[in-house]
């Protein structure tokens, strides 16, 4: 990228020229903070449409509730997260808990 060119204009000087090239900058850098905010903050309520969605396989689900979270599925069926999950994906307590079977017996088996 080039950089922006000073040329001399009348009335304004070269340190009002360079202050006018900073706040560019910076009402750019702003620009895109605030696009990456909306962006991430639309993804995010795409995600929880789509955790709780019936389209979406059981799996699916939890797979976007761990996501969103940034925490996994935790390995005990009595876990106090367990209900939480289902509630969240409107699964059933069972459906998390065939999860939970599904994931950690495989692990069991190795």
């Amino acid at each position: 990228m080039s950089e922006p060119r000073m040329t001399a204009r009348p009335g304004k000087s070269p340190r009002a020229m360079t202050s006018l090239v900073e706040d560019d900058g910076l009402n750019d850098f702003r620009t895109r903070q605030l696009m990456q905010q909306s962006e991430s903050a639309e993804r995010r309520r795409r995600d929880l449409v789509e955790q709780s969605s019936d389209l979406r396989t059981p799996t699916a689900r939890i797979l976007i509730w761990e996501r969103l979270h940034q925490t996994r599925l935790p390995r005990s069926p009595d876990h106090g997260l367990v209900p939480v999950i289902a509630a969240a994906t409107r699964l059933s307590e069972a459906e998390v808990r065939h999860e939970q079977r599904l994931r950690f017996e495989v692990d069991v088996g190795k």
